[in-house]
């Protein structure tokens, strides 16, 4: 399935934002997570630009109820720029949001300026995570190494067809 056959079978799946709180390991000042979920295709949320642990890359998505999950939609930068694109990733989820299991490990670029990523089976949880173990550090301009991660915006997909 090409992605544009994957954004249709996943229109309107999306969970709703008005369910979820986000919360990130760490973030750059005035570039948090919930910039994720604002719709807006010029922010993002950023981690420290003074870079962290790899530890605290990722992003959480706490959900109201449990959820039937089964996919994930990742938007990296657009601006043009490679360092902060994730290169591989895990969605890991939890029903208590310490105990987390791997749902999906992805070792790769996004395949597309709008990835959408398929669980193999959906699963019911309440915190969906996105850990990044890898991505891109090299600063486009040259001379500097950069340990940051960013994303522009991000949806939780629903598993159950309405």
């Amino acid at each position: 399935m090409n992605t544009k056959e994957i954004l249709k079978k996943f229109d309107d799946r999306d969970i709703p934002v008005t369910v979820l709180n986000v919360t990130a390991g760490d973030s750059q000042s005035g570039e948090g997570p919930e910039r994720v979920l604002d719709n807006k295709a010029d922010t993002l949320w950023h981690t420290d630009w003074h870079g962290t642990s790899r530890e605290n890359h990722y992003i959480t998505f706490e959900l109201k109820e449990d959820y039937l999950v089964d996919g994930l939609r990742y938007q990296p930068r657009q601006d043009g720029q490679s360092n902060g694109n994730i290169t591989k990733y895990e969605i890991q989820v939890s029903d208590d949001g310490t105990n987390y299991t791997d749902a999906k490990v992805i070792n790769g670029r996004p395949s597309a300026l709008e990835d959408i990523i398929v669980m193999d089976e959906p699963v019911s949880a309440r915190y969906v995570r996105l850990y990044i173990e890898s991505f891109t550090q090299e600063d486009p301009d040259g001379g500097v190494t950069w340990n940051t991660v960013s994303i522009y915006e991000m949806e939780v997909y629903d598993g159950v067809d309405e």
